[in-house]
């Protein structure tokens, strides 16, 4: 009930006192499932600090430490690696890399082409990927017991597209992985992306909220009956091939997710009508083919994440633009001053690159400022907040 109440935006406060009444008292025989639910259901209205959240974080700690508990030979990890910034993959980005590891958790760099649920329960092993980041893991860490746990996705806490690059976060007990799992449904976990896109998004863009639903060809797309789904956006640089026409306009984008749907982004951009360049799945195949005569995949990639450790503290992961994306990025022309020094920003791979709050987005032409964000969840979908311009698109199935 809490689930459907937040997924339809409805914040009926006796209503959800009374649940989470009732889930305190109850809170010793829920199962992993029912504890991210309820988790999901509080965290989406914005109700993370109250009783049944610091209840549900305890019961989830407990239900791990269980299982540690029942598994001989637990791993026990060695020193940890603090930095957030270790050796990334190869030169040519074909091969992951343990980028943090905390002795518990670890984030890794997955390269284009590696699947990270290949080896997943539902996976067809007919059709399982030769580069596999469960197999990856399984042989970098083969003493911690839950890499080979298919039941909890070999620690593994999300996927991440195999024509995608980017940041995998990863659990090496059982309590690290509920209390991680726990962070990812209750949006705490910090997941943000750069893309090249079609078109030049407007500035003044910074919030889709559209409903997703998973689709027949391994496809999302939004729709009415969809989960809700909401992306942060913030537009960077406006650019252009110009030795072939005025046609070809891009624009580089930083996004932000509030919710984690299959294909979230890559479905939110194209019903923008700006889809994400050599995206194979939601551009045409006229589109893909020009795209891939300058860029050789997807430009879409994970550069950072961030999440709460054991301890309390804050764990970060940054990830520079894989060296393909960025010869890509280097065929455009900026049009202004600003896009000129963000695609610069970008191409320098031998620093890491800002957290999405410290990106500078790119300014619009319209009288007043545009807002740095939109409020969350939206009190009224798209309406202007005071003299701020923020920019919430909400499904429109009236056209």
């Amino acid at each position: 009930m809490a689930w459907s109440f937040s997924a339809l935006g409805l914040c009926h406060e006796p209503l959800l006192d009374a649940i989470s009444a009732a889930a305190l008292r109850r809170i010793s025989e829920a199962n992993p499932e029912t504890l991210l639910s309820l988790a999901w259901a509080f965290s989406f209205l914005e109700l993370h600090d109250t009783p049944l959240m610091q209840a549900i974080a305890a019961a989830s700690r407990a239900l791990g430490r269980s299982a540690d508990e029942k598994h001989e030979g637990v791993y026990v990890a060695g020193k940890s690696v603090q930095s957030a910034q270790a050796p990334s993959c190869s030169r040519d980005g074909s091969v992951p890399a343990i980028m943090l590891n905390l002795g518990d958790a670890y984030v890794l760099a997955k390269p284009v082409g590696w699947a990270v649920d290949a080896r997943a329960p539902w996976a067809d092993p007919a059709e399982a990927a030769r580069n596999s980041i469960v197999d990856f893991v399984r042989g970098h860490f083969p003493h911690a017991p839950i890499v080979h746990d298919a039941r909890c996705r070999h620690g593994i806490l999300h996927r991440l597209d195999a024509n995608s690059s980017g940041l995998v976060i990863g659990a090496l007990s059982y309590e690290a992985y509920y209390d991680l799992h726990l962070q990812l449904d209750s949006g705490s976990v910090e997941r943000e992306y750069i893309a090249l896109v079609h078109g030049w998004v407007p500035p003044e863009s910074i919030l889709v909220n559209a409903r997703v639903k998973r689709v027949a060809g391994s496809r999302s797309e939004v729709a009415e009956d969809g989960k809700p789904s909401a992306t942060r956006l913030k537009v960077l640089a406006h650019l252009q091939d110009a030795s072939r026409s005025l046609d070809h306009r891009f624009s580089l984008v930083s996004l932000r997710l509030i919710t984690g749907r299959s294909h979230q982004i890559r479905a939110h951009m194209q019903y923008l009508g700006h889809p994400i360049v050599c995206d194979a799945k939601y551009t045409s195949d006229a589109t893909l083919e020009d795209d891939r005569q300058w860029c050789p995949r997807n430009f879409l990639h994970r550069y950072r994440v961030a999440f709460r450790q054991a301890s309390g503290s804050k764990a970060e992961a940054l990830q520079p633009l894989p060296a393909d994306l960025i010869l890509a990025l280097a065929a455009l022309a900026p049009v202004c001053e600003d896009s000129a020094a963000a695609q610069f920003e970008w191409m320098q791979d031998a620093r890491p690159p800002p957290a999405y709050a410290h990106l500078v987005r790119l300014q619009g032409q319209c009288a007043t400022a545009v807002a740095d964000e939109a409020p969350w969840p939206p009190t009224a979908p798209g309406a202007a907040d005071g003299n701020l311009q923020w920019w919430v698109r909400p499904c429109d199935f009236s056209r």
